[in-house]
């Protein structure tokens, strides 16, 4: 039996455009991030085609020294933020990029701003609003999502509480399944903390990062990035509240 193509209604043919979900792994020092994206990128890129994005300390080789650069006023805060961005789109700008389905983040590119120049002072207004720019060039070129987008869901895990293990495992039953599944569409910003400044202290002391070790030389160091996270994250789910009003 032949098909007779001119028989069919185009008209009632929708072409299905399949679009990468994201799942964006934020947090202060020390709070987890990278054990989380490893143990996903393993179970994930088993079933499906997964680029894990690193942050630029895992990802290049003078991650460290540019780091160690801005610490020591080297280099400027502009300069080190568009290394980090450098970094994030060398990742992208990739057949790699193209054919996964999934896309795993060491951070939000927007935290650039949003936390590591969040002072005032880091940026001049022309510096400002050039990072603005290149990150919405991103984010237009890639098809990122914002985390302010609609689609977009936004949830909180204490690791000082739960383990970075389980946390996994309840990520991978209630949103990753399901999205593999063609189920949801959307994408996930997952904001870890410890909400123990000792504990967190602890793992950066047995992390062993010399720059590191430098910058948080007690415990009460890390406090100022851990209230730029919960800062953001407020906005974040204040916006997202008001959007839906």
């Amino acid at each position: 039996m032949s098909i007779n193509n001119e028989s069919i209604n185009n008209k009632l043919i929708s072409k299905y455009e399949y679009k990468k979900q994201h799942i964006f792994i934020g947090g202060g020092i020390a709070t987890g991030k990278t054990t989380m994206l490893n143990l996903l990128n393993e179970y994930m890129d088993y079933y499906t085609n997964t680029l894990l994005i690193k942050e630029y300390i895992d990802y290049d080789k003078e991650g460290v020294i540019k780091l160690k650069q801005l610490f020591n006023g080297l280099i400027t805060d502009y300069e080190f933020q568009t290394y980090v961005l450098n970094c994030y789109e060398k990742h992208l700008n990739s057949p790699i990029y193209e054919n996964a389905d999934f896309i795993l983040w060491d951070r939000h590119p927007s935290e650039a701003l949003e936390i590591f120049c969040k002072d005032e002072n880091s940026l001049s207004k022309e510096e400002r609003n050039k990072l603005k720019q290149r990150l919405e060039q991103i984010y237009r070129r890639y098809e990122i999502p914002l985390l302010t987008n609609n689609d977009v869901s936004i949830i909180n895990i204490d690791t000082s509480r739960i383990s970075v293990e389980i946390a996994q495992e309840a990520l991978i039953n209630i949103f990753i399944h399901s999205a593999m599944l063609g189920i949801t569409d959307g994408s996930i910003f997952v904001l870890l903390y410890c909400g123990d400044l000792e504990a967190q202290f602890k793992r950066v002391v047995k992390r062993g990062r010399q720059v590191e070790l430098e910058t948080y030389k007690k415990k009460e160091d890390l406090s100022k990035i851990n209230q730029c996270y919960i800062n953001f994250y407020v906005k974040l789910i204040t916006e997202k509240t008001s959007s839906k009003k």
